[in-house]
């Protein structure tokens, strides 16, 4: 099925459903005797920050590689007045902490369902951007059960071949990666981050992070998108027009997820939730009715 945005979208009132002693002080306690005492949720070697906006059934924010929950400034305000939006530095990310060894997209959507633990989030929506939508795709497949809707935006499962020629260059050609990563993200990754003298090490991960042939691990003998086959989950597979991604991938990632939906949104590029804020909140609020 693909999506067209109506412009009747939000007439309908939305049940919101609250979350039970979300506010009381016990809850609090709760949370805190967790570790998860805001903003930081406290995982052994790793603390990742967070935030959460507004009431009702939550949503958890996931960003792309390189950026941080910032990136979601157009949204949160929006999704908040109906939502509990939970948004989440991922490790390594913004004020998120990191440990020694790689930072896989398994562990990244680990990081997310131990969030929700620490919270008492028992199901979810999610919106992932990029590297956030892979990670929602693998909980999606390793953790169903606390999923509720996803909506992926820009993301892209095999690090060969998924991109257009030009962007396919620059995150292959290592000397081309490191300069272009620095100039876009070095400064901020300073500015946020409590270990700002890893960023080397933050980079290098990333760039073998992305390098992978697929994001998933399918079976002897399967191509690369034959897991997302088993996510029974809702999803709606978004990307811009103009994305770097190739689009026949973004169509192909919709064809193999049983239960999706396909929304391209015009004129839009890999930033479209910044460039089109309007029809991809509306996309989004209107996927979640």
């Amino acid at each position: 099925m693909t999506r067209s945005i109506s412009s009747n979208t939000l007439l309908v009132p939305l049940l919101l459903v609250a979350i039970s002693g979300c506010g009381s002080d016990e809850t609090k306690q709760v949370r805190e005797d967790r570790g998860c005492k805001a903003p930081y949720a406290d995982f052994g070697e790793t603390k990742i920050y967070f935030e959460v906006h507004g009431s009702g059934y939550p949503i958890l924010m996931l960003h792309g590689g390189f950026s941080n929950l910032e990136i979601w400034e157009y949204q949160i305000p929006v999704l908040s007045e109906e939502y509990q939006v939970i948004a989440m530095d991922s490790r390594g990310h913004g004020r998120s902490t990191d440990t020694e060894g790689p930072i896989t997209y398994e562990l990244l959507a680990s990081d997310a369902v131990e969030l929700l633990d620490c919270l008492g989030i028992e199901r979810a929506h999610v919106v992932g951007w990029s590297d956030g939508g892979v990670t929602g795709l693998h909980m999606g497949i390793t953790s169903p059960e606390r999923l509720d809707k996803l909506v992926t935006i820009g993301a892209t499962v095999q690090g060969s071949g998924s991109l257009y020629d030009l962007f396919d260059v620059m995150f292959r050609n290592r000397l081309l990666f490191d300069f272009m990563m620095d100039l876009l993200f070095r400064s901020d990754y300073e500015r946020l981050n409590p270990d700002p003298e890893q960023w080397p090490v933050f980079r290098d991960k990333i760039f073998e992070l992305w390098g992978g042939e697929c994001y998933f691990s399918p079976k002897v003998g399967e191509e690369c998108m034959a897991p997302l086959e088993d996510i029974d989950n809702e999803v709606l597979v978004m990307a811009g027009k103009l994305e770097m991604i190739r689009k026949e991938h973004t169509e192909a990632l919709h064809q193999h997820i049983p239960n999706s939906e396909l929304l391209f949104i015009p004129l839009g590029t890999h930033m479209v939730m910044q460039e089109r804020p309007e029809e991809v909140n509306e996309a989004i609020l209107d996927f979640f009715q």
